[in-house]
């Protein structure tokens, strides 16, 4: 009887472990099966749809060669109020912003000294006609005794050379009091050109020396662009060629001009050459205002594509090129640079003419990607 029982529960053992077995081995096929499902569904290539307008075509191109260039908006007119004598500044007659015409008074320097010079050149000239007044008496006198033989030659000769010396004394006295009197009318300092004053160097109470700048006078109705390149790029630019700028902070107010004239002399210290441009069309400018921009200095042709198609996310430049429906990553050497009806443009070698090419749009795609696509624009 023991023996029996001892039997069955070997049996029941043995069932519940041949059960567990056919379960785990059911879930272990389960979990391949999945695995298989899932990585036949990774292996399911994606296509990425391209649309026709995010298509260029590589073709032969004529751009506008430019050269860049900065620029600083300069009046054709300007000058320096300097102080033409020294002394303490009196008076200043006008604050920057304010308009002047030529002539008009804009400060005073102190006159007092100058005044005294004026009086006394004046008395020393008063002596000298009088001396030359006794001198011309004494002269006339021994001219005529000297006819009658009362005198002799020698005597007549001193009285000539007394004559002389008080006729250059006269002169001398002359041309100190004039001295004296430009000295005191240089007190006065006056606009020599019309236009606005731009800045102030001196305030009154301070003491001027000799040439010390008081004003800054600019006529802003009258400005030319000012730029400079260095010398073994300045070759490219000549008068007659149209420059396109804009100010940094503004790019959208555009400025248009043309070059009139180049320096033939290159700056020593920056060794930069610098040419002019008369300005053509322009929104408002102010002088010393900041312009960047280009000059167009001639064409070029060949395959091109717009700089925005050009990576730059691997060591050397490439494209995006679409061969047999499949991206491709192509290496590329950009040989110019310019623009295509006001947008950047290079040509380049390592492409062949119809290629169809990624726009920079569609930002980097993984090489070997295939592509639906739709009819490629021309590039433009």
């Amino acid at each position: 009887m023991k023996t029996w029982k001892k039997g069955l529960v070997i049996v029941a053992t043995l069932a519940l472990l041949l059960a567990g077995l056919a379960r785990t081995y059911k879930a272990r096929d389960e979990r391949e099966q999945a695995l298989q499902a899932q990585t036949a569904s990774q292996k399911v290539e994606v296509t990425l749809q391209v649309q026709a307008q995010d298509l260029l075509t590589v073709q032969v191109v004529t751009l506008d060669k430019t050269q860049p260039i900065t620029a600083v908006v300069s009046p054709l007119r300007s000058t320096l109020v300097k102080a033409r004598v020294p002394g303490e500044l009196l008076q200043l007659a006008v604050r920057e912003g304010e308009s002047v015409k030529p002539g008009e008074v804009l400060a005073r320097t102190d006159d007092t000294q100058i005044k005294a010079n004026v009086a006394m050149s004046s008395e020393q000239l008063k002596a000298s006609q009088a001396q030359l007044a006794i001198a011309q008496r004494a002269y006339d006198n021994n001219q005529d005794l000297a006819k009658q033989g009362f005198i002799s030659e020698t005597a007549l000769a001193n009285a000539r050379a007394s004559l002389d010396a008080a006729k250059a004394n006269v002169a001398s006295a002359q041309a100190a009091l004039s001295i004296s009197q430009s000295n005191l009318n240089d007190t006065i300092l006056r606009a020599p050109i019309g236009g606005r004053v731009a800045q102030k160097f001196a305030q009154p109470g301070e003491l001027l020396g000799l040439g010390a700048p008081v004003l800054e006078i600019i006529d802003p109705s009258q400005i030319e662009l000012e730029a400079s390149l260095p010398a073994h790029e300045a070759p490219v630019v000549r008068s007659g060629q149209i420059a396109t700028l804009a100010d940094p902070t503004s790019p959208q107010s555009v400025v248009q001009g043309q070059v009139t004239r180049v320096n033939p002399k290159a700056d020593p210290m920056s060794r930069s050459v610098k040419f002019y441009l008369r300005i053509t069309q322009q929104n408002k400018l102010y002088p010393g205002q900041f312009l960047q921009g280009h000059v167009r200095v001639g064409e070029i042709k060949g395959l091109g594509l717009p700089l925005t198609a050009i990576r730059t996310d691997a060591p050397t430049p490439f494209v995006q090129v679409l061969r047999a429906k499949r991206v491709v990553h192509q290496d590329v050497t950009i040989r110019s640079r310019g623009e295509l009806q006001g947008k950047p443009f290079v040509l380049l070698e390592g492409l062949q003419a119809g290629d169809t090419v990624l726009a920079g749009s569609l930002g980097l795609i993984r090489s070997g990607t295939l592509t639906s696509t739709a009819t490629p624009n021309a590039a433009k």
